[in-house]
């Protein structure tokens, strides 16, 4: 899918969600990623294919794939920057991840249980 850049569809996010779950993601997290994406929230499904990346050790596609929506000009809710936190986190990227939390703040995200 990466290298023919395919975009995944219901029944790829469905598997997506089962890996995260089965390899160890928050339950919690896996589940607010999923109410995302069937709301229709914007960037959900970079979301979810950021924590994939980063859940099975592929640092550089998560890093390069949280620019994306952490840049954005669009206003996020908490699971773009719970996705990103995990991500910056697991890369050993901790300046980030707490710059990214500082950021959720500034904009009035409070922390839930996956943060």
């Amino acid at each position: 899918m990466i290298s023919k850049k395919l975009l995944p569809n219901d029944g790829t996010f469905k598997v997506l969600f089962t890996v995260l779950k089965k390899g160890g993601f928050p339950i919690e997290a896996v589940l607010q990623l999923e109410s995302s994406l069937k709301e229709g929230k914007p960037y959900a499904r970079q979301a979810a294919i950021t924590a994939l990346y980063s859940l099975v050790g592929m640092h550089n596609l998560a890093l390069k794939s949280i620019q994306t929506f952490i840049e954005s000009e669009v206003d996020l809710d908490s699971y773009a920057y719970n996705v990103a936190i995990y991500a910056y986190g697991s890369a050993g990227e901790i300046n980030k991840a707490l710059k990214t939390y500082m950021k959720m703040q500034d904009k009035h995200l409070e922390p839930d249980i996956v943060t």
